[in-house]
């Protein structure tokens, strides 16, 4: 009799054994810092360096061109000329439809 019941609670053992494993790993990856939590923040964290790299390198651009308005007055007059479409002191501008 004894016999039995010592595998009967063997058989328990594991049981519970196994349950525990299940729970600690399903919490591993599901839990609130869990596998997917930080593969989903290590995404995050990528897009937002690219993000930092692109404005890093769109600050180069506009300080390239602050430093050409400050020394350059041919690029000032082409700004005003092609990005805003100012015309020069008694110049006309004529407009011809097809």
């Amino acid at each position: 009799m004894q016999w039995t019941f010592s595998l009967r609670l063997r058989g328990w053992f594991w049981i519970a054994w196994v349950l525990l494993v299940i729970i600690l790993a399903s919490w591993s990856w599901f839990g609130k810092n869990g596998f997917l939590t930080a593969r989903a923040l290590r995404r995050q964290r990528e897009a937002l360096e690219q993000e930092n790299r692109s404005l890093r390198a769109q600050n180069a651009r506009m300080r390239e061109e602050i430093r050409m308005f400050q020394r350059d007055p041919r690029f000032t007059e082409w700004i005003l000329r092609d990005r805003l479409g100012m015309l020069g002191e008694g110049e006309r501008l004529y407009v011809f439809q097809d």
